[in-house]
């Protein structure tokens, strides 16, 4: 009954762009709640120690058990992300304002999310462009253009609607890759 949106995978160096970029949200939708998941559960102190200097209420995910009660929770946990991908409204994936290649766009995208990244996003380029050009995939420079994006995306449901299915028939449309190349490798000997 409020907007969610999940930050997956973030990096040192890119959640104070995120903070930057919610506390602008907020401005628009007050109610939006952040889950931040760092890709290393073991810094969640330091980002609430962050999180609460920027004035933000926080909660951990090893105390709450995932509810929302707090404007931000952050995941101090492995293995919950896809759960919370699956409750976001949108979803930014880390390591992409930070230039280490980005992370899985896979996941959200498999689950029908509208996905926003940064643009370092060399481990991901093909897959990054074909969700680009459908449609399901917007990428961005810093704080103020992710702002504008995750507003545009939580102020227009159909919008959101149209970006998570372009995001999955991306995903759909590249299913049986791996046996294709096995093929390819096979015929080739």
């Amino acid at each position: 009954d409020r907007p969610v949106w999940v930050a997956g995978s973030t990096r040192e160096g890119e959640e104070a762009s995120l903070l930057e970029a919610f506390k602008a949200v907020r401005q628009r939708e007050p109610d939006c709640a952040l889950v931040l998941a760092p890709r290393h559960p073991e810094r969640a102190t330091a980002l609430a120690v962050m999180a609460e200097a920027a004035g933000f209420e926080i909660d951990l995910y090893s105390k709450s058990r995932g509810r929302l009660d707090a404007t931000i929770l952050i995941v101090d946990a492995v293995g919950e992300l896809m759960k919370f991908y699956a409750a976001a409204d949108v979803v930014f994936v880390g390591g992409t304002l930070v230039d280490i290649g980005g992370h899985n766009i896979l996941e959200p995208a498999m689950l029908g999310r509208p996905v926003v990244t940064g643009p370092h996003l060399v481990n991901w380029r093909e897959l990054a462009g074909e969700m680009t050009a459908a449609g399901g995939l917007t990428v961005v420079t810093g704080a103020a253009d992710l702002a504008e994006a995750i507003n545009r995306l939580l102020a227009d449901g159909d919008a959101r609607a149209r970006a998570g299915a372009a995001a999955q028939a991306c995903v759909e449309q590249n299913r049986g890759a791996l046996t294709h190349a096995l093929q390819l490798i096979q015929d080739a000997m």
